[in-house]
């Protein structure tokens, strides 16, 4: 008896039961005057709002053909920056849940989005290792920032300078000015891909996650007008994150140029977690550190103030 090939009677359709794919992250909106209540996830092309208390979808963003690879909202809450597999960028409304802005700059999937702290401003990463700064209101590119080798992971602005810090999968860290639209400044202190990338402690500190066990912290020194900075590289002792003196390493390589800021290693923080680093994120004091890992880990931390460190410090030692 031959094969009946019955099966060639079936053809793929539509997806159903979709909650969220792989490839996007997942953020906490504002919906409807509500905070904390409602999640944005990508959906193969199409953004779904779901209703966590509920467990409801509430409204799709519609997409087209390509893949959702990164989300993130505003800070006004209103709208909800979308990037795209082919490296569009699309800005959507979470009133009327239409697009409205689309910014096309890169060759390929977005990798990082994230808005200035009063929402004008949008960076965008990339797998084609640019970053691009986009003005929200004039629908409009400002410039193209080149200089890592790899993919983009993080890309943050700081509140209260004209700077911007980028990672990559190069293992770099790159400060940016934009006033001038050049680097700065490059930290070369991880031996792998840099994953994750967050701002601790008012803008005076930075942590660094990758593909190890270990994040690491870097002190951030502004640098005033007419101060000397003719002093080349010197190994300095300093008190790590627990209090203990040890070697602070050189691993800053800078444009003597034009000095705004000194980021030097601070110390390490061990995980418990053993694979790479997926993100890193902070409250809205950045005294709470949330570190998630390949593993399916997520570990917190609570940056201590000098204080608190000296309190812990005078406890241990009776």
């Amino acid at each position: 008896m031959g094969i009946t090939k019955q099966y060639l009677r079936y053809s793929a359709s539509a997806v159903f039961g979709l909650i969220a794919s792989q490839k996007a992250n997942v953020t906490f909106i504002t919906l409807r005057g509500e905070k904390g209540r409602y999640v944005a996830v990508g959906a193969c092309e199409h953004v779904f709002i779901w209703d966590t208390r509920k467990g409801e979808k509430v409204l799709i963003l519609q997409g087209q053909k390509q893949e959702v690879t990164r989300l993130c909202p505003s800070p006004d809450g209103l709208s909800l920056a979308v990037g795209y597999e082919d490296g569009s960028i699309r800005i959507f409304s979470l009133l009327s849940g239409e697009s409205g802005i689309t910014f096309n700059g890169h060759k390929a999937a977005v990798t990082t989005l994230n808005y200035d702290h009063l929402g004008g401003r949008l960076v965008s990463g990339s797998k084609d290792t640019d970053v691009i700064v986009w003005d929200v209101i004039n629908e409009s590119g400002l410039y193209r920032l080149k200089g890592h080798k790899d993919a983009i992971t993080q890309a943050l602005f700081l509140k209260e300078k004209n700077l911007l810090v980028t990672s990559g999968k190069d293992t770099l860290v790159k400060w940016w000015d934009l006033d001038t639209q050049h680097c700065f400044q490059t930290m070369v202190g991880h031996r792998t891909e840099v994953w994750g990338l967050t701002i601790l402690s008012e803008e005076s500190r930075i942590l660094t996650g990758s593909a190890d066990s270990e994040l690491r912290a870097w002190n951030i020194c502004y640098i005033k007008e007419g101060e000397n900075t003719s002093e080349g590289p010197q190994s300095k002792k300093s008190k790590g994150p627990l209090g203990e003196e040890q070697e602070e390493e050189e691993d800053v390589e800078e444009n003597t140029e034009e000095r705004i800021l000194r980021c030097q290693r601070f110390g390490s923080i061990m995980r418990e977690g053993r694979d790479r680093v997926v993100s890193l994120g902070t409250d809205r004091t950045r005294r709470f550190l949330a570190c998630h890992g390949a593993d399916s880990v997520l570990e917190v931390f609570c940056a201590l103030s000098e204080e608190e460190i000296t309190k812990k410090m005078e406890k241990k030692k009776k």
